[in-house]
């Protein structure tokens, strides 16, 4: 049994802590990140990146509720809100037109080698091709950055289950384009080489 402790930095599995891969790749300063914050001030970033979560946690679950049948769920979420309809049309089309099947929908993966966990949004197969793909749903843009955290979920999937994860993709669904729908594949291998070394970086700094 895998649950979220209270403060959201990390998972426990079977009775043992897993820093949570957003906790580790973020531990690193972003001089982005930065930078934008002092452009806007604390106060508005703060406001902005609460807004920003509110609404990407909402778009996983209107997904998640839509993929696994659960209507009612579905039908209450945008009774409080009918912004998220077109999001939710946009995304049943996409899964319509090129998904095949979902193998796994919002689960959580974990790594005993690297000692990590997170929670994948799914994985699949799509139209036309027989190997696994991981889909991770964005509201925000599609930077590089991504692609660590992509393999860093494929790295912990291939570990636990047979079934390999071969393709990484993200697909954005943006807020200020609520019709709007991009697929980006991140398909290098230095991904995954620089996840690992921010999970031994992270353990290291914690000795």
């Amino acid at each position: 049994m895998a649950k979220l402790t209270k403060d959201g930095k990390n998972y426990q599995i079977n009775k043992i802590l897993y820093p949570r891969l957003s906790t580790i790749i973020e531990s690193r300063p972003n001089p982005f990140l930065e930078k934008w914050r002092k452009k806007v001030g604390e106060e508005e970033a703060q406001r902005i990146s609460k807004d920003a979560a509110e609404w990407g946690t909402k778009i996983h679950l209107m997904t998640a509720y839509s993929d696994l049948k659960k209507w009612k769920k579905m039908e209450v979420m945008i009774r409080d809100d009918e912004t998220l309809l077109m999001p939710l049309l946009t995304w049943q089309e996409w899964v319509k037109e090129y998904i095949k099947e979902w193998i796994a929908i919002e689960v959580i993966v974990w790594s005993n080698k690297l000692i990590v966990a997170g929670k994948v949004d799914r994985i699949g197969i799509m139209r036309g091709d027989r190997k696994l793909s991981l889909h991770d749903l964005k509201t925000g843009s599609l930077w590089d950055e991504i692609g660590i955290r992509l393999y860093g979920y494929r790295l912990m999937w291939n570990e636990r289950n047979r079934r390999k994860v071969e393709r990484c993709i993200a697909i954005q669904l943006p807020r200020n384009d609520p019709g709007g729908l991009r697929v980006k594949e991140y398909n290098n291998g230095k991904y995954e080489k620089k996840f690992v070394e921010l999970c031994e970086e992270y353990h290291l700094m914690r000795r």
